[in-house]
């Protein structure tokens, strides 16, 4: 049998009850999360891209404490990329990937984010590699980094299209 941890991680991930992501809008389906990935691609195809690369624009103002996200496909896997800007005018993001939590192949990606308020005011920051490694290890936990440095409010008045640019690769 399976040891009480391993039990307690698989309810804490695998069973937790999740919405349709709210890009979907008027979707009313509520599920477990091991559910999601075959939702998404059963009943929101034209949604979902095989693409490796994704460009994702967010067009609004910078609201702050609003998480939004981007749901893709690649290699047959479902992810999620994850936004908030704070209170302090930080922007922090994650990606997990969504569904068979005892997959065995491991993910790096690497992002692009690029904040243009207004004509000749850009500003980029291109990040190292990151990794989701097996599941079970880093594949639940958001990998939220703060960009303490880049405070929309005090730089551009939180105002301004936020450009992501994210490529993900299969390791192994």
């Amino acid at each position: 049998g399976k040891s009480s941890t391993v039990r307690n991680h698989e309810n804490s991930c695998l069973y937790t009850t999740v919405c349709c992501p709210s890009r979907f809008a008027g979707c009313c389906w509520i599920g477990n999360e091991s559910e999601l990935p075959h939702h998404l691609t059963v009943d929101h195809p034209e949604n979902m891209s095989g693409a490796f690369e994704q460009e994702i624009t967010w067009v609004r103002n910078m609201e702050t404490n609003r998480m939004q996200a981007h749901v893709f496909s690649a290699c047959g896997r479902v992810f999620q990329f994850s936004w908030i800007v704070d209170d302090s005018g930080n922007l922090l993001y994650g990606l997990s990937r969504m569904g068979d939590a005892f997959g065995k192949t491991c993910w790096s990606y690497k992002i692009a984010i690029t904040h243009a308020p207004r004509s000749g005011c850009s500003m980029t920051i291109n990040e190292p590699a990151r990794y989701l490694p097996h599941a079970g290890q880093g594949d639940w936990l958001d990998l939220w980094t703060g960009l303490d440095t880049w405070c929309w409010r005090r730089n551009c008045n939180h105002k301004g299209d936020l450009h992501f640019s994210l490529t993900i690769s299969k390791l192994q």
